[in-house]
């Protein structure tokens, strides 16, 4: 019974993603015509600029380089959830922890600032993981919540992923508005045991100046 709930649940992960897949590409489509349309404008006013009233002029320009701003980030933000998406693509996957923390923290950043806080990622070299991506960034987004509201306002929070022997790490780290360093406290465990046992992740104990330290370690089939 509970092998065929997990079959179920992965089953269901998979078209979530890729109903997601499918909707960040069809907005990259979209996003693609905005910024050709923006660009002919923006060629158009140019090329015709002795003839156009120079004030109008100037508000096409600074319009055309505002949506051309936002295409950007927008775009950034669909290829985020493009490859989120494909994170589901299969249950367990060799990937950088780094690299799927700062796909977290393109959805997170939003979050950060409604509590005026700056959210981080830092990579202190490549942190290859063998393991469920999808539940990695389950466990990145709920460790996110459970945090953040520790940090002041005007801090910083960052999340810092760096190689470990057998594994990963991850630590978070926060500092208030002066960059002094917050004694952040462990979330409870209990609230996080079964996304920490499935991922065979932990938190480390040692960790030093009240940051917490979490280890990953790789997955292998037979452990799922």
């Amino acid at each position: 019974m509970a092998e065929e709930r997990e079959s179920l649940r992965e089953q269901q992960l998979y078209s979530f993603g890729r109903m997601l897949a499918g909707f960040s590409h069809e907005m990259k489509n979209h996003l693609g015509i905005i910024r050709e349309s923006a660009g002919l404008i923006s060629d158009y006013v140019e090329m015709n600029a002795a003839g156009l009233d120079p004030a109008l002029s100037e508000r096409l320009l600074k319009a055309t380089a505002g949506i051309e701003q936002r295409v950007k980030l927008s775009a950034d933000c669909c290829r985020a959830l493009s490859g989120f998406a494909h994170r589901a693509d299969t249950p367990l996957a060799s990937f950088e922890l780094g690299e799927l923390a700062g796909e977290s923290a393109v959805f997170l950043e939003r979050f950060a600032r409604l509590k005026q806080v700056t959210f981080v990622v830092e990579s202190d070299g490549d942190a290859v993981l063998v393991n469920s991506p999808t539940l990695v960034h389950h466990l990145l987004y709920r460790l996110f919540f459970l945090v953040v509201d520790q940090v002041e306002t005007n801090g910083t929070l960052r999340f810092i992923s760096s190689p470990a022997a057998d594994g990963a790490l991850l630590r978070i780290v926060a500092e208030d508005a002066e960059t002094k360093r917050i004694r952040l406290q462990v979330p409870d465990a209990a609230d996080l045991a079964g996304a920490l046992t499935a991922a065979a992740a932990a938190f480390e104990p040692a960790a030093v100046d009240g940051e917490i330290l979490l280890q990953f370690a790789t997955c292998s089939d037979a452990q799922r």
